[in-house]
C-alpha cells in the first residue's frame, strides 16, 4: 500500500504564506518585509498631486489675483476698523458715565464727611456746655 507522505516543512504547502524563521532574542515584532498586510499600501496615485511640481500659472493671473486678495484685505479690514470704532465709542461712553458717576459719589462722599466733622464739633460743642451748665447748678445749689 502507498500511503502519502507528508511534506516535513509546512511552507511548502500551497495555500499557506512561507514563515520566516523566528530569531532568538528579537526585539522587534514586526511580521518580515515580505508578507503582505490587511491594511493599503499608499501609492503615488493615492498621493494625489503632491509628488509632482506644482503648475505654473500665468503672470497675470497671479497678479490680478494678487489684487483681488489684496482689495478683499483692505475691505476686510476697513469693515474691522469700522466695527472697532463703533465699540470703542461705546466703550468710550460706557467710561464716561462710570467717571461721572464716580466723581457724583466722591462729591457726595466728601460732603457726608464734612457733614459728619461738623456733627462730631457741635456734639462736643454741646458736652462742654452741657458740662458747664452742670458746674454751675451744682456749686448754686
Amino acid at each position: 500500500m502507498a500511503t502519502a507522505q507528508q511534506p516535513a516543512y509546512p511552507e511548502s504547502d500551497v495555500m499557506r504564506p512561507a514563515v520566516a524563521p523566528k530569531s532568538s532574542g528579537a526585539k522587534n515584532s514586526r511580521a518580515p518585509r515580505g508578507t503582505t498586510s490587511s491594511a493599503r499600501r499608499k501609492t503615488s496615485s493615492s498621493r494625489g498631486r503632491a509628488a509632482g511640481p506644482p503648475a505654473k500659472k500665468s503672470a497675470a493671473t497671479t497678479a490680478g489675483e494678487s489684487l483681488d486678495r489684496a482689495q478683499h484685505a483692505l475691505d476686510q479690514a476697513a469693515k474691522t476698523e469700522k466695527r472697532l470704532q463703533a465699540s470703542l465709542k461705546k466703550n468710550s461712553e460706557a467710561v464716561s458715565a462710570v467717571k461721572q458717576d464716580l466723581a457724583r459719589r466722591s462729591r457726595d462722599l466728601e460732603e457726608m464727611e464734612s457733614q459728619l466733622k461738623m456733627a462730631k464739633k457741635s456734639r462736643k460743642r454741646a458736652a462742654k456746655e452741657l458740662s458747664r451748665t452742670t458746674n454751675k447748678t451744682t456749686t448754686t445749689k
